[in-house]
């Protein structure tokens, strides 16, 4: 072989062998570059943010934060309003914020947040709720009435019960 021949041929070898490396680095840099495009578009998918709204909902409820919890779900449901999970996480929070304002006595602003949950969730537990607040309601103004009535009833027996009937007979 010419001295220019292997020259040429060692020229070529060395030109390939630097083109592997290059090869191999653009290769690798793709890759990366795909792996962080995949990573980025998940950890922004609304998926992933409904899920960390979701969350953020539950531990308000926790903390008894009800108009957090409220705020966090309605923002899932703007994008879906559709979504059970909201809806029933929803749900789940205006029957506790009902209930704690129902405990503490104060009855019409239980039957305001279950009015106001059942229209925007039309969930039954809360119809059902706003039924037995009604009722409370109505129960709450008869025995008012009825307690100035029991006095006087009190104080004298009932005349029906089987002893005095009996003792009636008798006489």
């Amino acid at each position: 072989m010419p001295k220019d021949d292997i020259t040429e041929e060692l020229i070529k070898d060395h030109a390939g062998k630097k083109r592997v490396p290059l090869i191999l680095g653009i290769t690798l840099a793709i890759i990366a570059i795909a792996v962080v495009v995949v990573v980025v578009i998940q950890s922004n998918s609304p998926q992933r943010k409904f899920k960390k709204l979701l969350d953020q909902g539950r531990e308000f409820l926790s903390e008894l934060e009800y108009e957090k919890a409220i705020a966090s779900i309605d923002e899932v449901l703007k994008i879906d309003p559709k979504n059970e999970e909201a809806l029933e996480l929803k749900t789940e929070i205006y029957l506790a914020w009902a209930k704690a304002e129902e405990k503490a006595g104060n009855h019409e602003e239980a039957m305001k947040l279950a009015k106001e949950g059942y229209e925007s969730t039309d969930d039954r537990q809360l119809k059902k709720l706003i039924d037995k607040l009604s009722k409370a309601g109505e129960t709450v103004k008869e025995d008012g009435e009825k307690e100035e009535g029991k006095k006087e009833t009190e104080v004298a027996p009932d005349p029906t019960t089987e002893e005095d009937s009996f003792q009636i007979y008798l006489s």
